[in-house]
């Protein structure tokens, strides 16, 4: 599936549910002239790459992208950020820059964050099976929703020692 086909294919399950979309946020993976045009009649904020756009200063203003004789125009915001690396936002919103980037942040951040913890739970593996890997994501996710049901009550620490307990004493069992 193409990136259009994978935003296309989502919108309309959302809207087939009777949703109505507010504020489409999408990372910078999607970034493309077909996502964005199709994105236009939406609110949309698309994490844009820095390096694709050309521009390593403050910028805010109509940004013009162009891709086998198609083209999109939307609103390009260029900010610093927390490292002082320059970060870029397309948007078609008419809201102050700081609140395109807030919004922004706020919906990408949570994934992004997640997406850390679950890879922390990872058991590393060189195997190029990819149902194999799979398994491991799956049991990986499993873990850290586990995690997240225990975390009230225990430490990062502990339930990792809890697991490795729980684990080595499945191990000693099938051993004897």
């Amino acid at each position: 599936m193409t990136r259009l086909e994978i935003v296309e294919s989502l919108i309309q399950q959302i809207l087939a549910l009777g949703l109505e979309i507010e504020l489409v946020t999408l990372d910078a993976g999607f970034y493309s002239v077909d996502v964005i045009n199709y994105l236009s009649r939406f609110n949309f904020i698309i994490g844009v790459p820095v390096g694709k756009v050309g521009i390593h200063r403050n910028f805010n203003g109509d940004y013009t992208v162009k891709s086998n004789g198609k083209k999109a125009t939307f609103r390009l915001i260029v900010h610093q950020g927390r490292e002082k690396e320059y970060l870029a936002k397309g948007t078609n919103l008419d809201v102050n820059r700081s609140i395109v980037v807030k919004w922004y942040n706020k919906v990408r951040t949570p994934i992004e964050t997640s997406y850390k913890l679950i890879k922390s739970f990872l058991i590393f593996t060189s195997s190029r099976s990819w149902l194999f890997r799979l398994f491991i994501f799956v049991l990986a996710m499993l873990i850290y929703t586990l995690y997240l049901l225990l975390k009230v009550t225990t430490s990062k620490e502990n339930f990792r020692l809890l697991l490795t307990i729980l684990l080595l004493q499945d191990n000693i069992t099938i051993l004897q």
